[in-house]
């Protein structure tokens, strides 16, 4: 039985793979970070690989990441895809051509992928439907504005009040283990917060102004479980101006971002909105606000109810 060249080539590559005799990618490679995530990039890539003509093989490899090898016996790809933060992915690529690393081949890809990361994902448009539920005005009333400094400049969050005693939850980007922080009240207090929690992986913090408040939100009335089209409602300092509430529909199922699922929401998303809390037509606790997408207004992302559960709940 003959075997052509281009399948030898392909099965060698394979073997070599399936024994762990890789290049070094992180040594020889061209590297960039784009602003997909890591499902988003592995579309693009594997799409553009086989229009291209390649055979492609893909492996999971350290680190939470990807790597796709494509090859047409003459030449070989090995494009290493790996999670940068929760929106954002690192690629490492290594061109060969006759068994020969070459240089300055990836401006093809680079220019695939800030497509890509310049196109939104879906058309969108702000909700027709600004109205709100009264409960909002409400639970306005347990929300928060948040400010740090810090070498990297001035930061701006949003936060939302889980415990009379002054614990108060938000996102954990741009923030550190007891850093201290400012904590604006719906009523225009400031108070001094310190970060007491924090896991950045799940992307949540925990603040303690340790002083009594009235206002609060109960985590006893959550939802985990979310339907396609169902309205939502979210409160909190979009570009600093404090109790800004929006409406918008949840439009896609959730995504897995590393290995945590975010839901995707049609929903203004501004910057100070991360941290945001996020109810359903009944008042009850859905989500957080985590961040938007790909510079847009109105795609973003949310953290699940189940997942702040889980960030509560660790020792």
């Amino acid at each position: 039985m003959q075997v052509s060249g281009r399948f030898q080539s392909y099965m060698i590559t394979c073997c070599l793979l399936l024994l762990g005799l890789t290049f070094t990618v992180r040594a020889t490679g061209e590297e960039r970070v784009f602003p997909l995530t890591v499902a988003e990039a592995e579309d693009t890539v594997s799409l553009w690989l086989s229009r291209k003509g390649y055979d492609l093989y893909r492996r999971n490899i350290d680190q939470g990441g990807i790597q796709l090898i494509a090859d047409t016996g003459e030449s070989n790809w090995q494009i290493s895809i790996w999670p940068n933060s929760p929106l954002a992915t690192k690629i490492i690529a290594v061109f060969t051509e006759n068994s020969m690393v070459i240089a300055g081949r990836n401006d093809e890809l680079w220019d695939v992928l800030d497509r890509q990361s310049n196109t939104p994902a879906l058309t969108k448009t702000q909700p027709s439907d600004t109205s709100f539920p009264s409960f909002m005005l409400a639970k306005n009333k347990a929300v928060v504005c948040i400010h740090s400094g810090g070498e990297a400049g001035a930061l701006q969050l949003s936060g939302f009040i889980i415990d009379p005693a002054g614990i108060i939850v938000s996102t954990a980007h741009g923030l550190d283990y007891l850093q201290t922080v400012q904590v604006i009240l719906h009523g225009g207090r400031i108070l001094t917060g310190r970060v007491i929690k924090i896991n950045p992986g799940l992307d949540l913090t925990l603040v303690d102004v340790s002083t009594g408040l009235d206002a609060f939100i109960s985590l006893d009335k959550g939802r985990n479980l979310l339907e396609m089209g169902e309205r939502l409602f979210t409160v909190g300092c979009p570009n600093d101006l404090s109790g800004i509430i929006f409406s918008g529909i949840l439009d896609s199922p959730p995504r897995k971002v590393g290995s945590r699922p975010l839901w995707q929401v049609n929903m203004p998303i501004h910057q100070g909105s991360s941290g945001s809390p996020v109810f359903d037509l009944q008042g009850n606790l859905t989500a957080i606000v985590k961040g938007r997408y790909r510079g847009t207004d109105y795609i973003g992302f949310l953290i699940p109810f189940e997942t702040l559960i889980e960030f509560i709940s660790e020792p």
